[in-house]
């Protein structure tokens, strides 16, 4: 059995961090059927309860930025934590450094541990080096090591059971 998955994501306007976004999408697929992606502020409109009902794993998707966290953490205290019961929550954060998303972590965190979720994966950080590095998308080599980065941090997060 492989993972039904649903991506609810802020989407990333920072042109360096596009790439570890789409490769990210990409890679997820390796362990399972992604039957829905949806941008939050889009939620209300397209509707994707009856998606989201058949997932069994939903990622949590933003980059390390003050705006995006805000629009993620509002989304997520205003929808139904019982609409993710039996699920696996992994949330996902892109860019920035540990100072970024150990801030974030620290207040995410417990919003999220309160729900009905079956489980809650341990967060995975897609992180910048340091201020001055970034990943450099137009690099041939950068998409290989990006994408193969992706893989075995998501192989070391998702519960094996389901994608073997």
């Amino acid at each position: 059995m492989s993972y039904q998955i649903s991506v609810l994501e802020v989407p990333t306007h920072g042109t360096s961090l596009k790439c570890v976004h789409s490769a990210l999408k990409q890679q997820v697929t390796k362990f399972g059927e992604v039957i829905s992606v949806h941008a939050i502020e889009d939620v209300q409109s397209q509707q994707p309860w009856d998606k989201l009902n058949k997932a069994n794993l939903v990622m949590f998707v933003f980059e390390a930025k003050e705006q995006p966290y805000k629009q993620m953490k509002a989304f997520l205290q205003k929808i139904d934590e019982t609409l993710f019961k039996n699920k696996m929550i992994l949330p996902v954060i892109i860019g920035g450094t540990s100072a970024h998303v150990s801030i974030i972590e620290y207040s995410l965190k417990p919003l999220l541990a309160n729900w009905k979720a079956t489980s809650l994966i341990p967060t995975i950080y897609l992180m910048e080096e340091s201020e001055s590095y970034r990943y450099y998308c137009e690099r041939k080599e950068s998409k290989q090591e990006i994408e193969l980065y992706i893989f075995e941090v998501l192989k070391k997060h998702i519960p094996i059971t389901y994608y073997i």
